[in-house]
Formats: structure tokens, C-alpha cells, sequence
């Protein structure tokens, strides 16, 4: 098995991720300059089909990436910024069945997908528990989500 990861971002402002900042703000998050959102995806596919092939096709199908509307970055590496991932601990089966079964996609084993938070910080702000506070006082529900840091 090989695990790919996309990462999926609108083109145009995000009003979530602007309320979300306002929000934290509000309640105390001075030092927080900005915070991106994305939709993250990880596709766990059999070793056959090559990387290359597998993102060529999947950054095509519309379900995922509107080319209007989104930019998709393979495999991404943040390197401004705190990144955290937000996951339903329980994931339906729908996407990784339209995929498989209706879109053509027989080489996915599975998919996972949750939201991609990115946290900048400014001043003298310790940017990791900054941003994991934000993730527990508004981002994430520990009755049904799990959280991880992307680094």
C-alpha cells in the first residue's frame, strides 16, 4: 500500500476560515495573524498504480477539486506556520465508493478525509500550543474528531 496525500484550497477568500480567526480572536488570541483552512485527503492506493498516475487522475475528478474554484497541492509540506488536521474518528464509506466504483478508481483501498487548519502567529506567541488551544477551544469536537499535527 502507498499513502497520498492532497491537500485542497479555495481559489477565492475562505469566509470560514475568516469567521474562524475572528472568533479566536475574540476570545483572546491576540498574537493570531492569520489562519488558512483546506480540505485534506489521504488515499491509500496498492503499490501498482504509480504516484504520478494516481494524482494526474484524482486532482481531475470533480468531486474533490472544482478547477474554478480550488488549487490542490500533492504530498504538502507546510513550512510557515503551525498545522493541524482535523479527522471524524468515523469515516463513511461514500467518497471511497463513488471513487472506486462509480469513478473508476479500483486501485484505492481507502480515503480519509478531514480539515487542514494552518495558524500564523506573531511576537513572542509559543505558535505550537497557540494553535493547539485554537484547535481545542473551537476547531475540533473530542466526541466525535481526533486531532493530529502535521509536521
Amino acid at each position: 500500500m502507498k499513502k497520498i496525500t492532497l491537500a485542497v484550497g479555495l481559489r477565492i477568500p475562505d469566509n470560514t476560515a475568516f469567521s474562524a480567526l475572528t472568533t479566536l480572536r475574540r476570545l483572546g488570541h491576540d498574537e493570531l495573524i492569520d489562519l488558512r483552512r483546506m480540505d485534506y485527503y489521504e488515499f491509500e492506493v496498492d503499490e501498482e498504480d504509480t504516484e504520478d498516475t494516481f494524482a494526474s487522475r484524482i486532482v481531475k475528478t470533480d468531486i474533490i477539486v472544482n478547477a474554478n474554484k480550488h488549487h490542490a497541492h500533492l504530498a504538502p509540506v507546510f513550512r510557515e506556520g503551525v498545522t493541524f488536521i482535523v479527522f471524524d474518528r468515523e469515516q463513511e464509506g461514500g467518497l471511497l465508493h463513488t471513487l472506486r466504483d462509480r469513478l473508476g478508481f479500483g486501485q484505492l483501498t481507502s480515503v480519509r478525509k478531514g480539515t487542514l487548519w494552518q495558524f500564523f502567529a506573531q511576537g513572542d506567541a509559543e505558535p505550537i500550543g497557540m494553535a493547539e488551544k485554537a484547535i481545542l477551544e473551537l476547531l475540533y469536537t473530542p466526541h466525535y474528531q481526533e486531532y493530529v499535527r502535521l509536521v
